[in-house]
């Protein structure tokens, strides 16, 4: 059985997208659709989620809608054109004559998972299954084994904590007809080749400053502001909107380094700036988190998370993600780690994971998707996909419940120039200390 039981009565419905195959089922509030049409006026897919709106390289996005100014004749145009070319959170499904497929967005801000057996895709498993379902298919030893038995512990990669349920993982399509995923991107070693740092600070800089100030004009919205390198960077990207966010920063005044260091930032540049008191999950609160995420983790997050719905604003612009900048799992390396050949349980033990068999038959699957490959490459692909996507956006149906919260690291362009960005330009924080600066 499941380690607790969900509380009843009136609560937040939790966030996301549920479908049973390609029809769409259910919509978290201010969520919306929008038809993708290509240049004759077809729809080819809808995206179910909320995107920033802007234009550029042949692709519109309005209030409720995309527009292109091109063909879309295969999945290959919608991968290569029109995937990168939105920005926030959502999944993308196609309509015939397309083949069915399902694409989450870069980072999975919109959690997916999916049952071949029920045809159902949601947040998590606790958004598809019943509660019958739910306890029937748990597994205890997993979860055990992954998440109850490790602080802070989570599930990674495909996996759950529930039999025939499958997580969707970002660069990742599923076919709606065989109900099988399917690496999309990167494909070849060529997909990754590396990109002069310049070009990659560029691209970065650029794409987050844009980032940033669509998503002001479009929304309420809060900047957080610790004492982080990646914090500095949205600090630098939003100067052109400073007057127009606020600035926020959890904890009290005086209370640790971050909030010492956001108060000393914001008096010194005039920002408006304010403390979000931590608030505690009462247990049943902490219950129903579990339930919502799945079972899959173990997260500070899962005792303070009611702290985010006392938030005014609409959206929270975060950093997660900033580290594939800065060779988060290869920091030791440097610039060497290409030189070096990585196996499975190498990499479970850099996630600070037990060396579980079912994961580690998981992660050598992941990782033969992404033979030839440079090592900083996987490495950086394997904190997206297996930390971020596994561990961060898996918290997702309740975490976004009340506040969204985007990273303006979490857009296509952005995570192809810093995967490409050679690792000797990341190693020492010298790409994201470049970037911050301007």
């Amino acid at each position: 059985m499941p380690p607790d039981t969900p509380p009843t009565g009136p609560t937040l419905p939790p966030f996301g997208v549920s479908l049973e195959g390609s029809r769409l089922t259910g919509l978290s509030p201010g969520l919306r659709s929008y038809p993708v049409s290509d240049g004759d006026g077809q729809v080819v897919a809808d995206v179910h989620g909320m995107l920033l709106a802007g234009a550029g390289a042949g692709v519109t996005v309005g209030a409720d809608r995309v527009d292109t100014a091109f063909g879309i004749g295969s999945l290959a145009v919608l991968e290569a054109r029109v995937l990168p070319a939105l920005r926030g959170l959502f999944v993308l499904v196609t309509r015939p004559p397309l083949p069915g497929m399902l694409y989450p967005d870069p980072v999975g801000g919109v959690p997916v998972v999916y049952c071949p057996q029920t045809g159902r895709i949601g947040g998590s498993a606790g958004t598809i299954l019943d509660e019958a379902d739910y306890a029937a298919r748990f597994l205890a030893d997993r979860h055990q084994r992954l998440v109850a038995s490790v602080s802070k512990g989570w599930i990674p990669g495909t996996l759950t904590a529930h039999d025939g349920i499958s997580r969707l993982l970002p660069n990742h399509r599923l076919d709606l007809d065989r109900f099988e995923a399917e690496r999309f991107w990167p494909r070849t070693p060529d997909d990754t080749c590396e990109l002069p740092a310049a070009d990659a600070e560029a691209i970065v800089a650029d794409h987050i400053a844009a980032f940033i100030e669509d998503c002001a004009r479009q929304f309420s919205t809060a900047v957080a502001l610790t004492a982080g390198l990646d914090s500095r960077i949205l600090l630098a990207a939003s100067r052109r909107v400073a007057q127009a966010v606020g600035f926020i920063t959890m904890g009290a005044a005086g209370e640790g380094v971050d909030q010492v260091a956001a108060s000393g930032i914001a008096a010194g540049l005039g920002l408006r700036h304010r403390f979000v008191p931590i608030v505690r999950a009462t247990p049943a609160e902490t219950a129903r988190w579990d339930r919502l995420v799945g079972d899959v983790v173990d997260e500070a997050n899962r005792a303070t998370h009611p702290t985010l719905r006392h938030f005014d604003e609409a959206v929270v612009i975060t950093g997660i993600l900033g580290e594939i900048g800065r060779c988060f799992f290869y920091r030791a390396d440097g610039a060497g780690v290409d030189e070096r050949i990585f196996t499975a349980d190498m990499l479970v033990q850099r996630m600070g994971l037990p060396a579980d068999p079912d994961v580690l038959e998981d992660i050598a699957g992941w990782m033969a998707s992404l033979a030839g490959v440079r090592a900083s490459v996987m490495l950086d692909l394997a904190y997206l996909e297996l930390r971020v996507a596994s561990w961060a956006m898996a918290q997702g149906p309740v975490q976004k419940e009340k506040l969204w919260t985007l990273s303006p690291f979490c857009q296509r362009p952005v995570i192809k120039a810093m995967v490409r960005a050679p690792a000797a330009a990341k190693a020492g924080d010298a790409l994201s200390r470049r970037v911050a600066t301007g």
